[in-house]
Formats: structure tokens, C-alpha cells, sequence
């Protein structure tokens, strides 16, 4: 699950590796699991790299301010680990959950 705030204090932030070089897909869909507006990119990554974003800077397209949903990520070749983290600082204090 994802979620992005109409505000900057709430955002889900990604982090992965890619264990080879491969094209990665992303989609983001709704709640309803419909693809957002603009929610598809596709990223060349080499072997060992790294990326880190908030979802909303992964998939720049997207027009609307405030969605929920879900991010897949595939791999055209290889494996990818993935680890989501949900921000929140409008809780006191900042929460920051881990997604499964």
C-alpha cells in the first residue's frame, strides 16, 4: 500500500536494489485497483543499483494530489528488493511505518 498526501506530511517513501541489470515497471493503482492518471513509468537500473523516492517523485506523471493505493514494481530479468516506509508528520510524534 501506498499513500501520498495532498500536503507534504504524508508520503511513502521506496527504496530498492536491483540484483542485475533490467527494466523496471512500475504501475500505480487505486484503492478499486484502476491505474492512476500518469501512474506507469519504466526504469533502466544496472546490476547493484539503488534507488530511493518518494512514490510520488517515482512516478512524476501522476497529476493528482492525493491518492492511495498500491506501487508494483517488476523486473524484466532478475530479482529486485524492495522496502516501502509510510511518513506521517502529522502525527506528534513523526511516524514512520514500515509497509509490508
Amino acid at each position: 500500500p501506498v499513500a501520498v498526501g495532498s500536503t507534504a506530511s504524508q508520503n511513502t517513501g521506496i527504496g530498492l536494489v536491483a540484483n542485475s541489470a533490467a527494466t523496471l515497471t512500475l504501475s500505480l493503482r487505486d484503492g478499486s485497483g484502476n491505474v492512476v492518471a500518469g501512474g506507469s513509468r519504466s526504469v533502466d537500473v544496472t546490476e547493484g543499483q539503488h534507488i530511493s523516492s518518494y512514490v510520488k517523485d517515482l512516478v512524476p506523471s501522476v497529476t493528482q494530489a492525493q491518492f492511495s493505493g498500491t506501487l508494483t514494481v517488476t523486473a524484466s530479468a532478475g530479482t529486485i528488493s524492495v522496502v516501502a516506509l509510510q511518513f506521517d508528520s502529522a502525527l506528534t510524534p513523526v511516524t514512520v511505518t514500515a509497509l509490508p
